[in-house]
């Protein structure tokens, strides 16, 4: 839950600000407050930039109502070029640090994980368009995977909206890391690598 507030400076320039409690839990138990502070700008038709951090406090370990706490603070950052009115390029950077963490090991440590996302957006037609995403995460202390691994994946997503403001999507994705950090899917055994489907359906008001 949170507060936001947006500001349109003008048909190129436009900001953010906003407090929210916790972070990225659907049930936030420490109640502390996020500051988030954002600002794009659209260079031209073909070119815009946004950027974003995050910063509060956030205890050692997630779903912990008590304990020590750390400072958290994550940069976001976005690039999307318009090739053509069909074809996308988007670029994705997340870069974030805590000062106190519960690492796998039993320490309490500094942590820090970042990501870089490519993405390929092609639009068929007004009901077909398709994604093909690649990306690349650095958990390094394992503070947000569970094991210190460098992570990749690449994604192949196709939608199609036949409904007026409903979006249906089919999606593949492979996992590949550097360890063996996957379970294997009769739950016996790990390996370095897993694939996954899914289907969605998206509907908005």
């Amino acid at each position: 839950m949170g507060l936001r507030a947006s500001y349109v400076a003008n048909d190129k320039f436009s900001f953010i600000i906003g407090l929210n409690n916790g972070w990225d839990n659907i049930r936030d138990t420490g109640r502390k407050k996020t500051i988030e502070l954002g600002a794009s700008y659209v260079f031209n038709p073909a070119f815009s930039l946004a950027s974003y951090i995050y910063s509060g406090q956030q205890r050692i370990a997630d779903r912990t109502s008590s304990g020590p706490a750390g400072w958290r603070t994550l940069i976001d950052l976005i690039a999307t070029i318009n090739v053509t009115e069909k074809l996308t390029l988007i670029a994705n950077y997340d870069g974030a640090l805590q000062t106190k963490a519960a690492l796998p090991g039993g320490n309490v440590a500094e942590a820090v994980w970042q990501g870089l996302a490519g993405y390929i957006n092609y639009k068929f037609s007004d009901k077909w368009l398709t994604s093909l995403r690649g990306e690349i995460f650095s958990d390094r202390n394992g503070y947000r995977t569970g094991v210190a691994q460098s992570w990749k994946e690449i994604t192949l997503t196709l939608g199609f909206t036949g409904i007026k403001n409903l979006v249906l999507r089919a999606e593949t994705r492979h996992d590949f890391s550097n360890l063996d950090s996957f379970v294997s899917s009769n739950g016996i055994g790990v390996g370095s690598n897993q694939q996954s489907y899914a289907l969605e359906g998206i509907y908005q008001f």
